[in-house]
């Protein structure tokens, strides 16, 4: 879901902190990991929750080999990244790594068991199609690897039960269970990652005889229609490296010493350690392993979010929002610089706008009366808990149960006031002149309302702009967030509203309402109160400075999320626009704007009263 896409970003590069490695959200679908950054794709208007999931599972993962497990002993083994050992060995290392993770980061063991499950049933149902000596060898590793991390993923083990396999393989495996579960508890990455490497080698000894003999098989198999199709098209005999099994691998011809083992001759009783996996194999049962000549765990991220287009939005990373905070003087000093431009806003407001208030002056005490009408207090007689009721103890004299414990009164709490507000105001070039001011009156009205009542209300403007002192990101427009007002913030008078509104006219461009919703909907969500208001005035359709293909989907998205789940009511007030109607179930539209007030009073009656 779009509206967690924010927690996301903020959850990933926590854990990222933990082992000092940092997050770049790219355009580019090629996830990676360079031992110092995590590269993930972009968040889009077709990303999924599982998707989302499957981000922090990986990202989790990475931190998890980073921290328990040692490269400098992969490197030193000097093994085949296609080999059937390294395979089994990070199989292991995973195992490992995974499970201290789970142990310590209770998110990564829900994101995990969640995501692999559905990965792990794909690949089984695979193998047991393909029925290969492979497919077996992977279907046994599952079901062994997963019965002995049940207490961590369940799904996992519950997914792996449904799977037969082989006899003989679980039958090696189970000997070596008790090693596989000390290697969970070894925290030291030299350790752990060789107590992984000797267990994969010593499981590949054992398997050898039968292993070898069924690869073999195949090879031959493989072989043998291949050079029938060489026959049938005249063409030369197959090369003396051997064929590529259609599943299961190729056996090395000579033994090789790559794979850290000693070798005897070409009979040597381990050479299965030496059998190459083809690329079918690696993209059929792999979970984690890595790519060709890359260090091990450092690709695992193994998921697949759907690919940038033309018009499929990029969500913007978290950490690039714009944000001046003028009551906390957070910001860059251009966005807090007054000049002609801001006197001129002032100037404008309190000859144009303010003296045709005088009618709206009643609005809060209009707003105070119904409060005041639903704020009533309200009692409860005759129940059988609370505080005692004099006029009724003359009850208990008598001999009928329930009637004669019913002596009690209770003080009925109204929730009317039990609300907080957010005004998002789009402050793009196009509400630049009376839009604006009616604007700046509106919100003036709310947070004099609020402020009286003691209803926390935030007041923020939105539009883009680029960065003036980050200048890797100077040639990027980026959402850009006014906060004129925090929650935290008890009382902000309307001379300094006024001011806050004047420095930021100065900066009026495009509007990428669906991201700016986003980074407000994020901060309203953490308030406690039972009802919480997302007021957003806009005046057009969404339209970002640096391109707006597939924001207007992506807006509608990030709105109907936000109403399919009611933890926050969003309306939408349109200025001289019918646009918010295409967006917003809950929307007005004021065509003059000197009638925002009296939408504005209709709205909380609405939303905050429920009249």
């Amino acid at each position: 879901m779009l509206t967690k896409s924010i927690e996301v970003m903020k959850y990933v590069r926590a854990s990222a902190g933990r082992a000092g490695i940092s997050i770049v959200f790219e355009s580019i679908n090629q996830p990676r990991h360079d031992g110092k950054t995590i590269y993930l794709p972009k968040i889009t208007t077709t990303t999924t929750d599982l998707e989302l999931q499957e981000l922090m599972a990986s990202v989790d993962h990475e931190v998890a080999h980073d921290r328990f497990s040692s490269f400098e002993v992969l490197k030193e083994k000097k093994i085949d990244p296609k080999g059937l050992l390294l395979f089994v060995w990070n199989f292991l290392e995973d195992s490992r790594v995974n499970t201290i993770e789970a142990l310590e980061y209770r998110g990564f063991r829900e994101n995990w068991d969640e995501t692999s499950s559905l990965l792990v049933e794909n690949i089984l149902v695979r193998a047991k199609k393909e029925e290969s000596v492979m497919s077996k060898l992977v279907t046994a590793l599952i079901c062994w690897e997963t019965r002995l991390s049940a207490s961590n993923f369940p799904k996992l083990e519950l997914v792996a039960s449904t799977a037969s396999p082989d006899k003989k393989v679980m039958d090696v495996l189970n000997n070596f269970s008790d090693r596989l579960v000390h290697s969970h508890t070894i925290l030291d990455k030299r350790l752990g990652t060789e107590a992984t490497f000797n267990l994969a080698v010593d499981i590949l000894k054992k398997l050898d005889k039968d292993l070898k003999t069924e690869f073999e098989k195949e090879k031959k198999a493989s072989e043998g229609d291949k050079a029938s199709k060489d026959k049938s098209k005249k063409d030369s005999a197959p090369s003396s490296e051997g064929g590529e099994t259609k599943s299961g691998g190729e056996i090395s011809d000579s033994s090789s010493k790559e794979d850290g083992e000693t070798t005897k001759n070409d009979d040597d009783e381990y050479k299965v350690i030496n059998i190459k996996l083809t690329e079918e194999d690696l993209a059929s049962f792999s979970i984690t392993l890595p790519d060709e000549d890359s260090s091990m765990g450092k690709v695992g991220v193994n998921f697949e979010p759907v690919k940038s287009t033309y018009d499929n939005w990029e969500m913007t990373d978290y950490s690039k929002f714009i944000v001046v905070d003028y009551p906390k003087n957070i910001g860059e000093s251009v966005f807090f610089t007054e000049n002609k431009a801001y006197q001129e806003f002032l100037n404008d407001y309190n000859k144009d706008v303010h003296p045709k208030l005088v009618s709206q002056e009643n609005f809060a005490q209009q707003v105070r009366r119904l409060i005041q009408i639903r704020a009533k207090v309200q009692r409860q007689y005759g129940v059988k808990k609370g505080k005692l009721d004099q006029s009724r103890l003359s009850r208990i004299c008598f001999n009928a149960p329930g009637f004669n414990e019913r002596v009690f009164k209770n003080k009925i709490e109204n929730k009317t006031l039990d609300a907080s507000i957010t005004v998002l105001v789009d402050m793009s070039g196009s509400m630049m002149g009376m839009k604006a001011y009616y604007a700046l009156a509106s919100t003036l009205l709310v947070n004099e309302v609020c402020s009286t009542l003691n209803i926390p209300v935030e007041i923020i403007g939105f539009t883009d702009g680029v960065s003036h002192e980050d200048r890797s990101y100077s040639s990027s427009w980026e959402p850009l967030m006014y906060v004129y007002k925090n929650f935290s913030d008890t009382k902000v008078n309307e001379e300094v509203l006024k001011h806050y509104f004047a420095l930021s006219s100065k900066h009026m461009v495009g509007n990428p309402d669906g991201e700016n919703i986003l980074w407000a909907h994020d901060r309203l969500l953490k308030r406690k109160e039972k009802k919480r208001l997302l007021i957003v005035m806009s005046d057009g359709s969404p339209a970002a400075t640096k391109c707006s293909a597939g924001l207007g989907e992506f807006t509608l998205k990030i709105i109907q999320e936000i109403e399919k789940t009611k933890a926050i009511d969003i309306y939408g007030l349109g200025l001289c626009s019918d646009s918010v109607k295409y967006y917003y179930k809950s929307n007005s539209v004021v065509n003059d704007p000197e009638q925002i007030p009296s939408k504005l009073l209709e709205l909380i009656e609405r939303k905050i009263l429920n009249v």
